[in-house]
């Protein structure tokens, strides 16, 4: 059974080369298209997911690995469950 599962991944992105907004289409780009994006703070990104799936570990999985093909400089440094 699928359910949804909101929680937000917090990034450094401080070892990055490349704008904010192209760090944010470097994720679009890579199909991370269902996460609202924070940019409030400088050198951090805030993605919030809201997926549906069968379970919150495959899910979170997922979105990790989906950041991270996206943006592979970046360090997970938080990761928020709602």
């Amino acid at each position: 059974m699928q359910r949804n599962f909101e929680f937000t991944l917090r990034l450094d992105v401080s070892e990055s080369t490349g704008s904010t907004y192209d760090l944010i289409e470097r994720l679009a780009n890579a199909g991370v298209n269902d996460a609202l994006v924070g940019i409030g703070v400088a050198s951090r990104l805030a993605l919030q997911f809201d997926r549906e799936a069968e379970s919150v570990g495959a899910e979170f999985q997922s979105a990790v690995a989906d950041v991270q093909r996206a943006v592979p400089e970046g360090k997970l440094i938080e990761a928020v469950f709602a």
